[in-house]
């Protein structure tokens, strides 16, 4: 019974990390099409023209990385009267709660929060929440999300040239 039991979690376990990255793509797709919503999609090809050099550390990391995307709004998008920041923070939030994501950091400084959220599997998503009063500001890294990349991601060596 138990090995029926760890076969199911091992096949259900890449579909789980496959949902959330879909969830979230679907939520960039979404809003990147909004007018005053600018959008950055950074691809594995791009990442690696961007290391450049002979940094073999830095490729290892960068090649556990799928995809980073990065949304950003203004705090002047409205949409039918709500803030489109707000309507967009609501939707993260519902996100975060339904598929578990952990809190690994909260900043509050003043009129500025950062938070950043991990995914429970090591195929899923990092995901950082930045508010101020100019803007609100996602930025998804999809891939395998390991203790290395958080690590690189949390201490700023996570560089591009």
């Amino acid at each position: 019974m138990k090995k029926v039991i760890l076969i199911l979690l091992a096949a259900v376990c890449p579909l789980l990390a496959n949902a959330q990255s879909k969830q979230i793509s679907e939520i960039f797709d979404k809003y990147e099409k909004k007018k005053h919503v600018e959008s950055i999609v950074v691809t594995p090809s791009l990442l690696g023209f961007m290391l450049g050099g002979e940094d073999k550390e830095a490729k290892d990391l960068m090649s556990k990385i799928k995809e980073i995307r990065i949304l950003n709004v203004p705090t002047n998008a409205i949409e039918n009267g709500v803030p489109l920041r707000q309507i967009l923070k609501d939707e993260l939030d519902k996100l975060i709660i339904k598929e578990q994501f952990a809190r690994a950091v909260k900043v509050n400084d003043g009129d500025e929060l950062l938070e950043v959220y991990i995914s429970q599997n090591d195929k899923g998503a990092l995901l950082f929440l930045a508010s101020s009063t100019a803007e609100f500001a996602v930025i998804s890294i999809f891939g395998k999300i390991d203790k290395e990349v958080i690590n690189s991601v949390m201490n700023g060596s996570l560089k591009l040239k």
